[in-house]
């Protein structure tokens, strides 16, 4: 095979340096055990933790036999660089268009509720209980319904930017959390866009890649979820980098070895290639799993904060005859708020007690032995895998395990399917010998399985019925919470996810020879296959399950954007080297779209989407927009004339997309018909909320926020582009411009309609007005729980309550196994205290009630206009009269 030993050592091979790469080995692991098992936080802990953790894969790497600080001569060599300046590389302008719209404000809005602030406040307490195994949820005890990718990536965002001013401990207040919750999503989604992009260049070109790296950039589900610290992301994003890896796999030569390249940092010169990375990329992801599972608590007996009953139990399960065995502990409860020692809690908050794991005989030591025997394993086959091939199935393997942590089984079935359903379409079974399926069974486990077995281990049973039982079975084939409907639930969502492509997207599943000519290469027609079969397996398995969200279709959008990119590319006209693409005619054709869409949305309303308080918009200026439409066709009719226009005769296929453009703009204007009508409910504005927020049934602020102008100058401008596909001089000048107008759209949807939205799904408003007002408690403190005036929640689980405070909130009345307090029992034993309320704007009037008729005073500090959802209440509370 091409990964014998013989073929991938070069011939200059500097002597070995054992001990210089074992030095690098053992040493940052050590220093790494140390850091991990360091009192308290250290504040620089998460990069000293990743530069540990990079030394150690260097020394591994030369462990290997190819260490990066060893160049053997042979870098550089092979296919020649793209001779081009970076910025104009197709690759680098998806990345750079992505990051444009993706990072400016990634962090200058709050948290939504939900679901961010639900996971961020689970991802806060791993730092705050210095535990990355169980995950603690507030008042609800264990957090056991999603896998652990998206609160260790929330948490070690956080961890990073504690330098940089995040602050996480319990009555921490708002401060720049969300920046760094935040840009881990933003950046693994850009990542996922350039591989899928660089995937489909290998076959269908560069401007095919950028084509489908835009298309989906630009999906509103894609970029709204980019902007949101939730599940589906890192699940989505891993699983686009895992089929991505597949694709590129597949297209490879199986003969063809990972060449070389040099890089030069400074005065450090290192050599990498493939198979520095691949290996690299498996090291990052194992080693501080393995460390940290190495470096837990072990006991032999009861400690004096355990958990006595339980303990004693679980110290005789884990005895061997008269033998002890050593078994591991932990704690439960909210760091900071439980009370230690017998101090009273934070109402809301349990016991700060050590309990004991639940499983005998599988303390998170033992599970790190064997996780670094299999790692083991797994690298002394990987380390003589030096085909492109082989390593991009290795990278496969990897991603389908990333994903599998970040959202469950479905992280190995959706790529697993579509891998399998290929190979049976093309029916090149001979190359299923290729993919490596040992190999890759160990790095699926070594990667993405120490998780699970460690909250097994430490939760046993109650652990399995709660996520496997009810969050995966139940799910699927009983339906809990959520929507249920037939396949017309995800069709109706696909169509405002993908916007304003939704039009092409049945257009490009459908016609194939359009997409993929009769003269297309094997390379392409295996890229165009898998993009359907994503797509179809995404859409069968989610239509599927009776539990439904309108997220749920999420993982779809990367297929279908395959097929509307390679569509889009084909209708462009063809590259050629004597009339590069001209940068003035870009701006020129953006220019154009911003005023048409400008000046629709004039015509019949105002561009800022505000009301005047009472429900009304504002005036609309038609002689304006008028004009606006003028110059708009104006500056696009220039970007056209600028632009060199096909000179040969469309081919028979091509001669249909005059039709097809007429399809998709029906569609679309059908989609867009309902994103920018008023009379609806929801009203159209409030659809692509809906995209990723989980109640669906929460007012929208129709007396403040209307956006139906501006989403009918999107709707009616992409309209109007499909429609003109159908002439041929002006086509690629109107394809281009439907590019244009997603970018746009985009830009406006993120950085306009939901920033404006944020303050009526957000609490952080609400929090900063507490923390400005509250004063230090007077002396002697009549509960010296609380420095500071205190917050109840009344009647609230939304947990922005308890992010914005570290849970140093009162939870009172919010039905959950730790919040079994009353409101009124707080007020009355809290006489003549100054404290703060939040609640819903319809419970309000009964909670001022309650704090007068306990002769207090009472005023509401916040207004619908700041928050339409929840209010604020400042109150001095009173003597209540003594009960009869």
């Amino acid at each position: 095979m091409a990964h014998r030993e013989a073929e991938q050592v070069p011939s200059q091979v500097p002597p070995p340096r054992r001990g210089r790469d074992l030095a690098l080995t053992i040493a940052p692991l050590l220093l790494l055990a140390g850091l991990m098992r360091w009192p308290g936080h250290f504040p620089a802990g998460a990069w000293v933790g990743l530069a540990l953790v990079l030394a150690a894969a260097f020394g591994i790497l030369g462990l290997l036999g190819d260490s990066p600080l060893d160049l053997r001569g042979d870098e550089g060599e092979g296919e020649v660089a793209d001779a081009r300046p970076w910025w104009r590389r197709e690759g680098a302008i998806v990345v750079l268009v992505a990051g444009a719209l993706y990072l400016p404000l990634a962090g200058a809005f709050g948290l939504w509720d939900p679901w961010e602030t639900h996971y961020s406040e689970v991802a806060r307490e791993i730092l705050s209980r210095d535990d990355w195994i169980t995950l603690w949820w507030a008042q609800e005890g264990w957090f056991m319904s999603k896998p652990v990718l998206i609160f260790w990536m929330s948490a070690l965002g956080m961890s990073f930017g504690v330098p940089f001013g995040v602050r996480f401990a319990a009555d921490a207040g708002p401060n720049v959390q969300e920046w760094f919750i935040r840009l881990p999503i933003c950046a693994l989604a850009i990542g996922a866009l350039w591989a899928l992009s660089r995937a489909v260049s290998r076959a269908w070109g560069p401007r095919a890649g950028m084509c489908v790296g835009l298309v989906l950039a630009t999906m509103p589900q894609w970029f709204f979820l980019a902007h949101q610290a939730m599940t589906d992301m890192p699940f989505v994003a891993s699983l686009t980098l895992a089929l991505a890896m597949f694709m590129l796999a597949v297209v490879s030569d199986p003969a063809v070895l990972a060449k070389p390249r040099s890089l030069r940092l400074g005065p450090v010169t290192l050599r990498y290639s493939l198979w520095h990375l691949t290996i690299g990329a498996v090291l990052l992801l194992v080693l501080p799993q393995v460390v940290y599972l190495l470096t837990r608590s072990l006991s032999l007996g009861c400690a004096a904060d355990a958990n006595v009953q339980q303990c004693t139990r679980m110290m005789h399960a884990n005895r061997l005859g008269p033998i002890q065995l050593p078994f591991e502990t932990f704690y439960s409860g909210s760091a900071g708020n439980s009370g230690v020692d017998g101090a009273p809690n934070v109402p809301g908050s349990p016991v700060w007690e050590r309990v004991a794991s639940a499983v005998p005989f599988l303390p998170s030591a033992l599970q790190g032995l064997v996780w670094s025997a299999l790692l083991v394993w797994a690298l002394r086959d990987l380390r003589h895998e030096r085909t492109v091939r082989g390593l991009y199935f290795a990278l496969f393997y990897v991603w389908c395990a990333v994903a599998t942590m970040g959202k469950g089984p479905a992280g190995l079935a959706i790529p697993g399917a579509v891998a399998l359903l290929h190979y049976v379409a093309s029916t090149r079974w001979r190359e299923l010998k290729e993919i490596r399926l040992g190999l890759g069974l160990m790095l699926f486990l070594v990667v993405g399985m120490p998780w699970y077995v460690a909250i097994t281990g430490r939760l046993g049973n109650e652990f399995l019925q709660r996520f496997i039982v009810h969050d995966i079975i139940n799910r699927t084939m009983l339906g809990v919470h959520g929507d249920t409907g037939s396949v017309r639930y995800f069709l109706w969502q696909l169509g405002y996810a993908m916007f304003p492509w939704s039009g092409l997207v049945p257009v490009a599943l459908m016609a194939g020879r359009i997409v993929v000519p009769a003269d297309a290469t094997q390379a392409q027609r295996d890229i165009a296959r898998i993009g359907l079969l994503w797509f179809s397996v995404a859409f069968a398995l989610f239509s599927a399950m009776i539990t439904k969200f309108h997220h749920y279709i999420f993982p779809a959008l990367p297929g279908a954007a395959v097929m509307v990119g390679l569509l889009v590319d084909r209708m462009l006209p063809r590259p050629s080297d004597d009339a590069p693409p001209r940068w003035d005619s870009w701006l020129s054709r953006a220019l154009g779209v911003l005023l048409l869409v400008l000046g629709v949305a004039r015509c019949v309303g105002t561009w800022s989407g505000r009301l005047d308080g009472r429900g009304n918009p504002f005036p609309a200026n038609t002689p304006l927009g008028v004009t606006l439409i003028v110059f708009g066709v104006a500056a696009l009719a220039l970007s056209w004339w600028r632009e060199a226009r096909p000179t040969e005769p469309p081919s028979r296929w091509e001669s249909m997309f005059g039709g097809l453009g007429v399809v998709a703009a029906c569609v679309t204007g059908l989609v867009g018909r309902d994103l920018a009508t008023r009379r609806s409910a929801p009203p159209g504005s409030e659809r692509l909320i809906h995209l990723f927020v989980y109640n669906y049934d929460r007012q929208w602020p129709q007396r403040f926020l209307d956006f139906s102008p501006m989403l009918l100058g999107f709707a009616v401008v992409a309209v109007a582009l499909l429609a003109l596909l159908g002439v041929a001089r002006i086509r690629g000048a109107m394809v281009g411009a439907l590019l244009c107008l997603a970018v746009l759209f985009s830009g406006w949807a993120l950085d306009v309609y939901m920033i404006a939205l944020t303050p009526h799904w957000s609490q952080r408003g609400l929090f900063e007005r507490y923390y400005a007002r509250r004063r230090p408690r007077p002396s002697p403190n009549p509960d010296p729980r609380f420095a500071f005036d205190p917050i109840i929640a009344h009647q609230m689980n939304w947990k922005g309550e308890n992010f914005y405070t570290g849970n140093r909130v009162v939870a009172e009345e919010c039905g959950l196994k730790y919040c079994t307090g009353s409101t009124s029992e707080w007020i009355r034993e809290h006489p003549n205290q100054r404290a703060f309320f939040i609640t819903e704007h319809s419970r309000v009037q009964g909670l001022l009630s309650q704090i007068r008729q306990g002769g207090g005073r009472a005023e509401t500090i916040s207004t619908e206009a700041d928050d339409n959802k929840f209010v604020l209440v400042e109150a001095t509370l009173g003597t209540p009269p003594p009960r009869p």
